[in-house]
């Protein structure tokens, strides 16, 4: 009778950890946004949605006002986004950790998959097109007005110039790949997304090949309203501002006068 209680408690604890587990799972995964008539940006509650200042980091200052900046990157948040699987048949999610890197004065994405780290670096203007253009496919997501044809989509907010890095933040693969900003549907629900096109690897000795490394080939990144509104938080261009000035008060901190004598 013992072993038969133990048996069954055994069971119900397996259970219990199986299904905590599939709720962990379910929670963590960001869904596609239903693009019905009726439906408006639910998921970016703001008033200043589509205003030019939408998304203000206001716990950036605590997070990173006792850290002395160099060249080692901040970090200022998280997030995610969706790939294409290996495969290439269906989306999945990736983890997206927001840095602020002094050396390059640029936002960092490191995105974080099953198989791969990389990162995407945005300096301030491509921060401010990259703003513009989500604020614009909110506009457009709420006026229904967005097509599903391919080519009128994948770049219907303009391009940039970004960069590519794969390996640590400062080594490794660099690239400069032209990248579009637009939207796709996946099935019956929109993305917003940002395409990165093949590019040549760039030396980070300038002048020479060393560790030139293989170039980077396309890449789609996708976002729903709640995953772009995050990232939004992360990539104002008053946080270039606020960190400049956190630099330079803490150079003049550092600052040694002679004495008078």
């Amino acid at each position: 009778m013992t072993n038969m209680k133990r048996t069954l408690f055994t069971k119900i604890a397996m259970l219990a950890c199986a299904s905590l587990f599939i709720f962990s799972t379910v929670y963590a995964q960001e869904n596609a946004d239903s693009y019905e008539v009726e439906e408006k940006t639910e998921n970016v509650k703001d008033s200043k949605a589509n205003k030019d200042l939408p998304y203000q980091n206001k716990n950036l200052k605590t997070k990173v006002s006792n850290i002395l900046l160099g060249d080692s990157p901040v970090e200022l948040g998280e997030g995610s986004l969706f790939e294409y699987s290996i495969t290439g048949t269906k989306l999945q999610q990736s983890n997206v950790t927001y840095y602020y890197y002094p050396k390059a004065s640029a936002i960092v994405l490191q995105v974080a998959s099953t198989l791969s780290k990389y990162y995407i670096f945005l300096n301030k203007p491509n921060c401010i097109s990259m703003k513009k253009a989500f604020n614009q496919y909110l506009k457009d997501f709420d006026a229904h007005t967005l097509s599903k044809k391919y080519k009128e989509t994948y770049a219907a907010y303009g391009h940039i110039t970004a960069e590519y890095r794969q390996g640590m933040i400062g080594t490794g693969t660099k690239t400069k790949p032209k990248t579009s900003l637009g939207y796709r549907f996946v099935k019956k629900s929109p993305y917003f997304c940002f395409t990165m096109w093949p590019a040549e690897a760039e030396a980070f000795i300038p002048g020479t090949d060393v560790e030139a490394g293989e170039g980077s080939s396309k890449m789609t990144f996708f976002m729903t309203k709640k995953q772009g509104a995050k990232m939004l938080e992360f990539i104002d261009e008053s946080i270039f501002e606020e960190m400049e000035n956190m630099a330079q008060q803490n150079l003049q901190e550092k600052e040694v006068f002679a004495d008078e004598y």
